[in-house]
């Protein structure tokens, strides 16, 4: 089964998390964060809740979440949060970015809160927190060092059980898991479905979805239009 289904001919999709079984689970983390007692433990609970709300709240893909910069973050981290009018979380992805900024760094602008409730800011600092604790590194990458998405899958699965477990009428008891879910396509899925649901506007989403187009660029000028050729984050 599982060589069927790396040559394509067994299709099944990740399904989409919904945004309420992604408040369970952010409920649960918040829980499981009070009661833990190490940074170790204290380090993997932050790690769980930055993958799943930055990931749902900006549309990555699992892969492009391992992009995502320690250092680049926190050079921006205060200076985003101290905003004198819109204070925000700015994190920042590793990568081929260098014809944008002269720097191989985008920067995800991210509100601290959601309107559904997905707590941004509180992740990220509790991340930045840890991690520096965790590993007394100021480098690397923000999910820790050799950071691998597949790697969160069994805990995305425990939460969801437990989600399963304690709120059938958010996640059906038919629904299996772990066949169903995963970081490599779910948290996007569910974003996308999110976005739809809200009636966001397409330009909105094109913007937040702006560094792709940066990257498969490889340097050269990426094609815009040019309402996204002369928007600056910065002044927005």
């Amino acid at each position: 089964e599982g060589a069927h289904r790396r040559m394509g001919d067994t299709k099944r999709p990740d399904r989409a998390i919904t945004i309420d079984e992604m408040l369970k689970c952010q409920e649960l983390l918040e829980t499981d964060w009070k009661q833990a007692s190490s940074k170790e433990e204290r380090f993997g609970l932050a790690k769980m809740g930055v993958a799943l709300c930055v990931g749902y709240s900006s549309g990555l893909r699992g892969e492009e979440l391992a992009k995502m910069s320690l250092g680049g973050t926190l050079a921006v981290f205060k200076e985003s949060v101290n905003h004198p009018r819109f204070p925000h979380v700015t994190v920042a992805l590793r990568g081929r970015f260098k014809g944008e900024t002269g720097e191989k760094n985008h920067h995800l602008i991210l509100v601290p809160v959601t309107r559904s409730g997905l707590g941004n800011l509180t992740w990220v600092r509790r991340l930045l927190v840890t991690q520096a604790k965790a590993f007394d590194t100021v480098t690397g990458q923000l999910l820790g060092p050799k950071a691998r998405i597949r790697d969160l899958d069994p805990h995305l699965h425990g939460l969801l059980r437990r989600v399963q477990r304690l709120w059938p009428e958010v996640l059906g008891p038919s629904v299996d898991i772990e066949v169903s879910y995963s970081f490599g396509r779910s948290i996007r899925r569910g974003s996308t479905a999110q976005a739809q649901n809200v009636r966001l506007p397409r330009e909105v989403i094109e913007a937040n979805q702006r560094w792709r187009k940066v990257e498969r660029a490889k340097g050269k000028t990426p094609g815009f239009g040019m309402m996204e050729t002369y928007t600056d984050v910065r002044a927005c």
